[in-house]
């Protein structure tokens, strides 16, 4: 009775005259025993009654499929429903590359009124007042890594504060491509483009800290004010040309194979993070994405694009010292400018590796597809001969 009674004075406290407002069904009250009450406390598979994840059931609820139980099964076993999800999914999977392939825009600027503008000039300014701090922090002024890694952080903070900001954009990325379907504008995009970049100067951040903490970069290299000012700016609005000499000069005036091998991982991996992750958000991607996408981003720069390879080919090709079959010294160096030279002639992709990886894995989608309708297709067959053979036995036999 108390409860009725609670029931209805809130709802009548509620519920004004002339507001139309419905009001959430309070939970059910029920005494539990010893051992349903423990395994009500622990039941994570129980719907959850308030909050964004009732209001997501609810919504999965309304576009539940209510067509016959046989209906439904003929649907997916006909290979109707496979082929609708395939369709969808390909076509979600071939309009990401077009924000992917914002990554290396060396045909266009961004637009003065890009949202690309304003996070660059105040992740700059960050960087301004981190290193002016850091330089009044007797414990960090004397400590160079300290210093780098306090500037680092803060600016990490910012954009990855940007990053969820229009995280939305990438999220609800089908949706925008539809809606937008003929726009020639692109403004639709920028929120979308503003996070990818954001999440591929967080990754890369964390990549040149790491860098600077085994040795493979020299912590005086990211020693800089306005070597950090200017990287991030860069790596914000340049295409992906400038982003990779960026990147190069702090490695040296001059770099041996090995080190050339290094710098090509610590400048394509965070494309390859930040671009695979994003596609793994977008709403309406199929569930085997889940698991397919991170393993094929894991091994992609090692197994797919054969950087190894290429970061090998680049050096000894940029270099008159290559002779024949025989490979230059351990310990040869070679000048960055003959090395970027010898990348734009002979490995092109080597500044779109986000959009290259995109492409390869929506590939790898079409051949998985075309696999399994080949597969779809011999076994109708297979099954049709087995009924074949079937009749042909019972009619050898009986008759």
């Amino acid at each position: 009775m108390q409860v009725k009674a609670l029931r209805g004075s809130l709802r009548r406290a509620l519920l004004a005259p002339g507001q139309a407002m419905r009001l959430r069904s309070l939970p059910p009250s029920r005494r539990l025993g010893l051992l349903s009450g423990i395994r009500e406390r622990f039941n994570t598979k129980k719907k959850p009654t308030w909050g964004a994840d009732n209001e997501r059931a609810s919504q999965e609820a309304e576009v539940k499929d209510t067509r016959p139980f046989l209906q439904r099964k003929w649907h997916k076993w006909s290979g109707a429903l496979a082929a609708e999800q395939e369709v969808a999914d390909t076509f979600l999977l071939e309009k990401f590359l077009g924000l992917s392939a914002s990554l290396n825009n060396k045909d266009r600027d961004f637009p003065a009124d890009h949202q690309l503008h304003g996070i660059a000039a105040r992740a700059r300014a960050i960087v301004g007042e981190q290193w002016a701090a850091a330089a009044e922090d007797p414990a960090v002024g004397l400590d160079q890594a300290a210093r780098v890694s306090s500037v680092v952080r803060a600016v990490t903070a910012y954009l990855r504060s940007e990053q969820e900001l229009h995280k939305p954009a990438i999220e609800g990325f089908l949706e925008l491509v539809r809606d937008n379907a003929g726009e020639r504008s692109g403004a639709w995009m920028w929120a979308g483009e503003a996070a990818l970049r954001a999440s591929v100067l967080q990754l890369y951040l964390a990549r040149l800290l790491a860098a600077a903490g085994d040795d493979s970069l020299p912590i005086m290299a990211l020693h800089d004010e306005q070597v950090l000012a200017e990287l991030v700016g860069t790596f914000l609005l340049a295409p992906g040309a400038h982003r990779l000499e960026a990147h190069l000069a702090l490695y040296g005036p001059e770099l041996d194979q090995s080190q050339l091998q290094d710098a090509f991982y610590a400048f394509s991996d965070p494309e390859v993070g930040a671009v695979s992750s994003a596609m793994g958000v977008v709403h309406g991607l199929h569930k085997d994405h889940a698991k397919g996408l991170p393993k094929f981003a894991s091994t992609y720069l090692l197994d797919v694009l054969e950087l190894n390879v290429k970061s090998r080919c680049v050096f000894c090709w940029s270099d008159d010292a290559f002779s024949g079959i025989k490979p230059p010294d351990d310990d040869h160096r070679v000048p960055v400018g003959q090395l970027l030279a010898a990348r734009e002639e002979y490995f092109d992709e080597g500044v779109d590796i986000g959009n290259t990886c995109a492409s390869a894995y929506a590939a790898e989608r079409r051949k998985h597809y075309h696999e399994k309708a080949e597969t779809r297709a011999e076994a109708k067959k297979g099954l049709v001969f087995f009924l074949a053979c079937c009749m042909v036995d019972t009619y050898v036999t009986y008759m």
